[in-house]
């Protein structure tokens, strides 16, 4: 607030304090949040032979994360007890004596912790925002970097960086960003120093350069996944399927990203015999990131085709799991050059399977549709052709489904559409248009028995809720593949 000149008519404002700023804080970081989610559902619900369309959606999403993030940011900071604060109460410290100096001592501990504290709030909010710029500058989905999208994103990683100036600490859960990112910030002074000295293929700066593109690589494979983990556990308690799309989208970029940094450095370490030892531990790390790259591109299509799917838009969703059956493909290959990482690539196998069960069950229904079109005009030769394209996709599913729900879906579907074969034989030239009303009650049936088990999975994550929240979202999610599967029989 400006001072006020004696005698000015000009009335004073009233400093406003934390307590009058937190109400409209907590209100803007609400409608943030909203907007947020809202961006992501038009995102992941956007015609996806729109390309235009769902990239301009997916630009718009990043950015609502962005100014969400940045407003955290802003919160935090402006709730932080300043500077000229800390230093009055150190100068009292210094002042007094006896117990008055150890009650003050104390109160700057707690300060001093809790400024710590603060600011690593807001240093992660704005990694996270960072991020989200970075990501929509050249994450997943992206055919041509967007330059304004990687300048803004340079803007927040700058103050990133500019933060570290402070003494703090920033950890997730176990791994400190700070640390890592200092590291990164030093080696790259370093390197700037010796480079002045040195030949450009000298051993020591090879060997330099190889080690900070090794860091760098670290920050974004520890730091960055450990952090992107926490955010979206804490999200998901509010919003359990949404927050899965933004997570996904950004650890794909963050392990792709740390991919290449791997990618960069195993030529420079291959150049020195002493960095054998590193070379053999970087190209398993590169291996690893490079497959869970795949593993969470596959997860952000199998996300979308949910969304899709639960919407009634089965075709689409069908070419979306197909997709995500071909990422989880590319990450199994590069899980099984490492033979520690053998396990993920069984999973990632799994996983591709499983997907591909669900693209050809997806396909099989967009076509129940059409054949109820056919059953309509009483076209039994077509109709005959589209109900064996359904049973061909159905028992392909069935021998690659691994899931409970997909499973006993796609059995239901066989037995379905075995009874719709069974009269269109005994219909014989006579009139099958009203085999339609069959095909409804047997799916009314398969409709009750779904919404039981639907029941059944809520009634489990509330349970587990109690005891063990994290995993609550299992049964919360095993609860939503039902609930697609439901919503898909009403097409």
């Amino acid at each position: 607030m400006s001072n006020v000149l004696p005698g000015s008519k000009k009335t004073r404002k009233p400093v406003s304090s934390d307590d009058e700023d937190a109400p409209i804080y907590t209100s803007l970081l609400f409608e943030l949040n909203i907007k947020a989610q809202d961006a992501v559902r038009d995102f992941s619900l956007h015609d996806i032979d729109d390309k235009e369309g769902i990239e301009l959606k997916r630009i718009a999403m990043h950015d609502a994360f962005t100014e969400l993030y940045d407003t955290v940011a802003s919160f935090s900071q402006q709730i932080m007890v300043g500077d000229f604060d800390m230093a009055y109460l150190r100068n009292r410290v210094a002042q007094s004596e006896g117990e008055i100096k150890q009650q003050l001592e104390a109160a700057l501990e707690e300060l001093e912790n809790q400024t710590e504290k603060n600011l690593a709030d807001v240093w992660m909010a704005r990694v996270m925002a960072w991020l989200h710029q970075a990501a929509a500058a050249s994450g997943p989905f992206v055919e041509s970097e967007h330059e304004d999208k990687q300048r803004n994103a340079s803007k927040y990683l700058a103050k990133v960086y500019t933060m570290l100036e402070r003494p703090f600490s920033a950890i997730a859960k176990s791994v400190d960003g700070t640390q890592k990112l200092r590291r990164v910030a030093l080696g790259l002074q370093a390197y700037s120093l010796v480079k002045e000295s040195l030949e450009e293929d000298d051993d020591e700066l090879t060997s330099i350069l190889g080690r900070n593109k090794s860091a760098e690589a670290e920050f974004y494979d520890e730091f960055l996944n450990e952090l992107i983990g926490l955010e979206s556990t804490f999200r998901q308690a509010f919003n359990p399927f949404d927050e899965l799309i933004w997570r996904d989208i950004l650890s794909s970029f963050i392990f792709e990203q740390a991919t290449d940094l791997y990618n960069e450095a195993i030529p420079l370490f291959k150049k020195r015999k002493k960095d054998k030892e590193k070379l053999s531990t970087i190209l398993s790390w590169k291996s690893n990131t490079s497959g869970l790259s795949e593993v969470y591109l596959a997860m952000t299509y199998t996300d979308i085709a949910d969304a899709q799917m639960r919407a009634g838009n089965l075709e689409d969703a069908s070419k979306l799991y197909l997709i995500s059956s071909d990422a989880f493909g590319r990450a199994e290959k590069c899980f099984r050059e490492i033979l520690a990482l053998l396990p993920n690539a069984e999973q990632s196998r799994i996983d591709k399977e499983q997907k591909k069960a669900q693209s050809l069950f997806c396909f099989a229904e967009s076509n129940v549709q059409v054949l109820t079109e056919l059953l309509q005009v009483n076209n039994k030769t077509e109709a005959k052709k589209v109900l064996n394209e359904i049973f061909k996709n159905l028992r392909k599913a069935e021998t690659l489904a691994k899931t409970r729900e997909l499973t006993g879906a796609i059995q239901g579907d066989l037995k379905t559409y075995a009874f719709v074969e069974d009269l269109l034989k005994k219909k014989g030239d006579d009139d099958i248009s009203g085999i339609i009303a069959q095909i409804a009650f047997a799916k009314d049936l398969r409709k009750t028995a779904l919404i039981q088990d639907i029941s059944k999975a809520m009634d489990e994550a509330k349970i587990q809720m109690i005891n063990n929240p994290s995993d609550s979202l299992d049964s919360i999610r095993e609860g939503l593949d039902t609930l697609g599967i439901l919503l898909s029989l009403e097409i």
